[in-house]
């Protein structure tokens, strides 16, 4: 199949944002060892299940870029869920007063943006 140029740039962005998610989990996982290790503070089983949720939402992404190079209808319904939600949690994030990583966030915007496009839409939609 001839993948459109659209589809070929989501499928890119996807596994971009989906390795983002796995490096964050790494560090994650590095704080709550630091954390626990030294005894430095309390939360380090918070940041342990933030590094774990951050490193199955990493392989999901993953997965779903995969399906998306493969343009897979069910890839890009699941990946507007999947970054739906995450823009939405990221939205709350800084609407409470915490802290986001701003790439993560434009970059999930843009994979939303790019989903959307009429292009991209119709060839996940139409071939299945």
């Amino acid at each position: 199949m001839n993948r459109p140029l659209g589809a070929t740039i989501l499928a890119l962005l996807a596994i971009l944002r989906g390795l983002v998610s796995l490096l964050a989990a790494l560090v994650g996982f590095g704080m709550s060892a630091f954390v626990f290790l030294t005894g430095y503070s309390d939360p380090a089983a918070a940041s342990l299940f933030w590094a774990i949720g951050r490193g199955i939402a990493g392989l999901v992404v993953l997965g779903l870029g995969y399906g998306l190079w493969q343009v897979r209808g069910w890839a890009w319904m699941w990946t507007v869920l999947i970054i739906l939600l995450d823009l939405v949690l990221e939205v709350i994030t800084i609407f409470t007063g915490g802290s986001i990583n701003w790439f993560s966030f434009l970059l999930s915007l843009a994979i939303l943006i790019v989903l959307f496009l009429p292009g991209v839409r119709s060839a996940y939609l139409d071939g299945e």
